[in-house]
């Protein structure tokens, strides 16, 4: 017979319980390597997420190549401002991003890049050469 603690979720090692337990360190441990950009920010995690199994009945289980990303980066974690993203997702969503004007809207510079069929790092070049226009 096994002794010691109950078996409460059975995910502790699992992606979910890894995203979710990096998003609390982030937010609450100041000796965490990226406190300073999240808890040291004033960014925090809802209370209902200090509980692992709330989290995972709002959220579900994270899909294979998914980690949670804050949808407005202004904001904390809660249900309403989360989801799953992609690696691609997620640098698309980053506060040092470069926005430019394309047909008269402003859009992601790695965005136009695609579009009009060139690389990032030529577009970039056009863009501090003065051809194009940061849009702030």
């Amino acid at each position: 017979m096994k002794t010691g603690r109950p078996k409460i979720h059975g995910l502790s090692r699992s992606r979910t319980y890894h995203c979710w337990n990096s998003m609390l360190q982030r937010c609450t441990n100041r000796r965490h390597k990226s406190y300073k950009h999240y808890g040291g920010k004033g960014v925090w995690v809802c209370a209902r997420w200090l509980v692992f199994e709330n989290f995972v009945h709002d959220m579900g289980e994270c899909p294979p190549g998914h980690s949670i990303e804050r949808r407005d980066n202004r904001l904390n974690y809660t249900f309403s401002n989360c989801r799953w993203a992609t690696p691609k997702e997620q640098a698309r969503n980053r506060t040092n991003n470069v926005f430019i004007r394309h047909k008269g809207k402003k859009v992601l510079a790695c965005v136009v890049a695609e579009l009009i069929g060139v690389s990032y790092n030529t577009l970039m070049k056009r863009l501090y050469a003065g051809k194009l226009q940061v849009v702030k």
